[in-house]
């Protein structure tokens, strides 16, 4: 059968069902999972509307049984859908919207759409209770997983060993770390070449000179680790698993410790969603803020202006995502931090330093 496109109420009592509707000749064809079909006529429709993104089309029909009318509820996925049986059904019922029930068949339609709409809010909230369950996972499993996937993945990546550049890294963290951050911030400044920089659960931050080389100033640079250590104070390595791994997560925390390492393995391959890199963005302007540092560069720098293709390209948004730091930027009314004042001087050759280990 055809990919489902919508969900039927047959009769009052009924499971919702998913199936796939068209518009025919004859009126709107149902196909059910089990091969079955129904066919709706559209004089037979008897009210049309929509509730935010959710299309309704309530007909009644024949029971072949009872021999008597019974409300039938569609709840559509596709508005264009909608919209195609709602024209058909005017054109061949000009009178269609003044067609009248009967007292107790109203009653009946109120109550199966009432029905429908605790079914769909039930279930939203019930997602909603899913997705925040990550909480009851306590943050020493974050450093205990993040711990697993250093000493498996990256443990043994070259190193920059340049006094001046880790001395940055460390002011870096330290200004930038909160006191109430869940995590002390662990920045590891690779030798590797690529553009990138990311963060793992427990705190632990990846900075790729690659990233360094091309950057115009140090601030770009604490925007973006200011970008990462909000990814692992909001914990979103965990969020991600949860969504993916769920009972397995869960798992991992209290029964199979082995299952720890499979999780390891699926977060390399995860991608934050558009939804986590804003939460983080925000949450970089506040930590930069709170230690007195401008949001500008980072603006420039998820913007475009600064060349940072391979970041860039696990954190979407371009452009738009700009916009909130150069509007933040605005606002900026403090004092400027003088703790990188030496770097920004020097930028230009300390940049290129790494003598790697």
């Amino acid at each position: 059968m055809t990919k489902p496109n919508a969900r039927l109420l047959e009769k009052p009592g009924t499971p919702l069902q998913e199936v796939f509707v068209c518009l025919s000749l004859s009126g709107v064809e149902i196909k059910k999972a089990d091969g079955a079909s129904l066919l709706i006529p559209l004089a037979e429709i008897v009210e049309m509307s929509q509730v935010s993104s959710i299309w309704r089309v309530a007909a009644h029909r024949l029971d072949s049984v009872s021999n008597t009318l019974v409300p039938v509820i569609l709840l559509l996925d596709q508005e264009s859908t909608f919209q195609e049986i709602l024209a058909a059904w005017k054109r061949s019922n000009p009178m269609a919207s003044q067609r009248k029930m009967s007292a107790e068949g109203k009653l009946l339609l109120i109550k199966m759409s009432t029905l429908l709409l605790l079914l769909i809010g039930f279930a939203f909230a019930s997602y909603i209770a899913f997705l925040n369950l990550y909480r009851v996972v306590p943050t020493s499993f974050d450093q205990r997983l993040g711990n697993m996937i250093h000493t498996t993945s990256f443990a043994g990546q070259r190193t920059c060993t340049d006094s001046a550049l880790n001395s940055f890294i460390r002011k870096a963290g330290q200004d930038l770390t909160q006191k109430d951050d869940l995590f002390t911030h662990d920045i590891l400044l690779v030798d590797d070449t690529t553009q990138n920089a990311f963060a793992i659960p427990g705190g632990r931050v990846y900075l790729h000179r690659g990233l360094l080389q091309i950057s115009g100033s140090p601030d770009a640079i604490l925007g973006v680790l200011a970008h990462e250590i909000s990814h692992g104070e909001l914990r979103h390595g965990i969020q991600q698993l949860w969504r993916q791994a769920g009972v397995t997560l869960l798992l991992a925390v209290t029964v199979d410790p082995s299952a720890v390492t499979q999780l390891a393995a699926n977060l390399a391959t995860l991608k934050y969603s558009r939804d986590f890199e804003r939460q983080a963005d925000f949450a970089a302007i506040e930590r930069l803020h709170l230690a007195h540092l401008s949001v500008s560069p980072l603006g420039a720098v998820v913007g475009g202006d600064t060349l940072v293709p391979s970041w860039l390209s696990t954190h979407p948004g371009g452009r738009a995502r700009a916009e909130i730091f150069r509007a933040a930027a605005l606002k900026e009314n403090f004092i400027p931090n003088p703790d990188f004042q030496w770097e920004r001087e020097h930028w230009s050759t300390l940049r290129l330093a790494c003598n790697a280990r």
